[in-house]
């Protein structure tokens, strides 16, 4: 009889979170993979057509500034930034909207490998649905003083330069402290949608959960988060480039509508399967972590373990620690002081 595997857990470093990330996320691509084109291609298509849509807005829309032959002003038509503004929110709102079950779906996948439950895709597909309203709270929770934090500053702004316009530069320090505070606050939250999916805490309990998870470990959370980004920005740069260039030559930009649509839909496709669902598995690399260390987690899962409730190779994906404690190979005992050489006890005379 085999016996279940017990997970081999202690506090990651920065680098060591980044290497269980990646493996986390190399070990679950086909379930996740499988259960994200379920959601993934309609969001995809969607994403593409409004690609196409805000291009032709573009394209018909007034010219912002007017000039003269020889390049000065005439007048400036604020209407004519309207139709972008307009298209711009549909994006965003929709987008939120429609990605947010790909990330429930993510996060529940990544836990459930994680902590050693077998989980199908199905399951995580199923799972990761009924979630969503309860992650669309705790994001309008996070978000929710973000915007409302940006509009006052903004109103103020406006407020100010029509009262006097030299006086409206003393909204700039306003706006960096606005700035850091959503940094903190953005990072504080980090763990609220993994501890939804691991531990089922929602609302106003699981933005106090994450709060509990990144106390006294800001840095630390906020070091792994930004190392991430990079990477995800890095790849993703090179990748969209590289598609930019496949997708044009065989819809040349000639035809912006379909070329945008193409290349929408292709990059959102992209996010789906691979961007977003990596910075799922930081998070919740990041919140196994934090409960190993101030939980004593990896103890739970040990006695889980032993108790048949993870599989074999259930945690083959961990990095492995660099030393490991080894007993010494079985010698005679000494006393203190016994000279170092010759037999214990000394042989009776």
């Amino acid at each position: 009889m085999t016996q279940p595997a017990s997970p081999v857990l202690w506090p990651l470093g920065v680098n060591e979170r980044l290497d269980a990330a990646i493996k986390l996320y190399r070990t679950s691509f086909r379930r996740l993979a499988a259960a994200m084109l379920v959601v993934g291609v309609p969001v995809a298509v969607i994403d593409g057509l409004l690609q196409w849509w805000r291009t032709s807005v573009l394209v018909t829309a007034p010219m912002f500034i007017v000039r003269r032959s020889d390049g000065t002003v005439t007048s400036i038509h604020w209407s004519a930034l309207d139709p972008e503004i307009g298209a711009l929110a549909i994006t965003i709102v929709l987008g939120f909207l429609l990605n947010a079950p790909t990330r429930t779906i993510a996060y529940g996948l990544f836990g459930d490998t994680y902590l050693g439950r077998q989980t199908s895709w199905r399951g995580a597909l199923a799972t990761g649905l009924r979630r969503v309203p309860s992650q669309l709270w705790i994001v309008l929770l996070i978000d929710g003083p973000i915007v409302l934090g940006w509009g006052a500053l903004a109103l103020l702004g406006i407020v100010i330069a029509r009262a006097s316009p030299a006086a409206a530069l003393v909204v700039l320090p306003i706006g960096l402290a606005v700035l850091i505070a959503d940094l903190w606050w953005a990072v504080v939250n980090r763990l609220a949608v993994p501890s939804l999916m691991m531990q089922r805490t929602r609302g106003v309990a699981a933005l106090r959960r994450s709060w509990a998870l990144v106390r006294g470990t800001w840095w630390s959370v906020f070091g792994t988060v930004l190392l991430a980004w990079v990477l995800v920005l890095i790849v993703t740069r090179v990748l969209n480039a590289i598609l930019g260039v496949i997708v044009g030559a065989i819809v040349p930009s000639s035809h912006p509508g379909l070329h945008a649509f193409a290349l929408g839909s292709i990059e959102g496709l992209g996010a789906v399967l691979v961007f977003s669902p990596f910075t799922c598995a930081i998070a919740t690399v990041l919140t196994v972590d934090m409960r190993v260390r101030k939980e004593g987690l990896d103890l739970e899962l040990l006695t889980d373990g032993h108790a048949g409730g993870a599989g074999p190779g259930s945690y083959g994906f961990l990095p492995q620690p660099k030393a490991r404690w080894a007993p010494s190979p079985p010698g005679t005992w000494r006393p203190p002081g016994a000279p170092p050489s010759g037999s214990w006890p000394p042989s009776p005379q």
